[in-house]
């Protein structure tokens, strides 16, 4: 996709996987993690999922993995949800 005339390409970032990333390796992530909001590898991922204690997390590819504004919002939100005296969730809003 060309930039108003010019001839220049811009081309999407390439993701790294997140725990590879952290030693030091630099890993193209093919796999999102929504319970941990983590890209990952191949190799992270399958050993994401022999873990008992993230074996039940979701898994998609990059690309199908949401914006990292997406993220962002749906963090504030999880914060922003209490229980009210009554034990009913209420939405606060965080801003």
């Amino acid at each position: 996709m060309a930039t108003h005339g010019s001839d220049e390409v811009k081309l999407a970032p390439l993701e790294l996987c997140d725990p590879c990333f952290s030693n030091c390796k630099e890993i193209l992530a093919v796999l999102y993690r929504l319970d941990c909001d983590e890209k990952c590898c191949e190799v992270c991922g399958t050993c994401h999922t022999k873990c008992k204690l993230s074996k039940d997390h979701k898994l998609s590819t990059v690309a199908e993995g949401p914006s990292s504004n997406v993220v962002k919002l749906l963090k504030k939100t999880q914060k922003s949800i209490v229980h009210n005296r009554r034990g009913f969730l209420q939405f606060v809003p965080i801003f």
